[in-house]
């Protein structure tokens, strides 16, 4: 019986798709939270609340 594994390493995929997500979300020059990270926050809200 034998095995074959193939492994590969998926961390700097991770890491880049995690800083696309921040850029998307905050400013690029200030880095404060944009309006779309904060109707994202705020659907989640109000979702909850229901």
């Amino acid at each position: 019986m034998s095995f074959l594994g193939i492994s590969h390493d998926v961390t700097p995929r991770q890491e880049m798709e995690q800083k696309r997500l921040h850029l998307v979300q905050h400013d690029t020059l200030t880095d404060l939270p944009n309006r779309s990270l904060f109707f994202s926050h705020l659907s989640g809200a109000i979702a909850q609340s229901k």
